[in-house]
């Protein structure tokens, strides 16, 4: 009969503690909608560029931009996890030929109306909210 309890709690344990991402409910519905690109560092270099908008729905998340009259969007997929400290995005691109193939991993805060989002461009997840000369850090700032 012990031995049954003990299995009984693995399994227990494996469904609370598997490879699924956790998701703040409320982090889901926070993020959900369109974000303003304020600031922008990769590697240290403040990035001024065209006005950026990120969609959230869903799993889905829509870069759009816009140059001159043209709009330009990108698509991709996101996963959250915001069970780890700090919290962890990750993005699949959906683009072109490396269609679901890269995954751009990446830890996000989310405070009331400002979304910061730190991905590593190494396939490396960043450990700090920075993008500093030589660290290869993506850092978004969005409202």
């Amino acid at each position: 009969m012990r031995s049954v309890a003990v299995l009984f709690a693995a399994i227990c344990a494996f469904s609370v503690f598997g490879d699924e991402p956790r998701v703040s409910k409320s982090d889901i519905d926070t993020i959900t909608g369109t974000w303003q690109t304020v600031g922008w560092r990769i590697a240290g270099r403040v990035v001024n560029s065209n006005p950026h908008r990120q969609t959230f729905d869903g799993d889905q998340v829509t870069f759009i931009e816009t140059r001159g009259d043209r709009i330009e969007k990108r698509t991709a997929t996101f996963k959250l996890d915001s069970a780890k400290s700090p919290k962890e995005i990750d993005i699949v691109i959906d683009l072109g030929s490396n269609k679901g193939q890269i995954t751009s991993k990446g830890i996000y805060s989310l405070d009331d109306d400002v979304l910061l989002i730190c991905i590593g461009q190494t396939g490396n997840r960043p450990k700090r909210f920075e993008a500093r000369k030589g660290d290869n850090q993506e850092l978004t700032v969005l409202i």
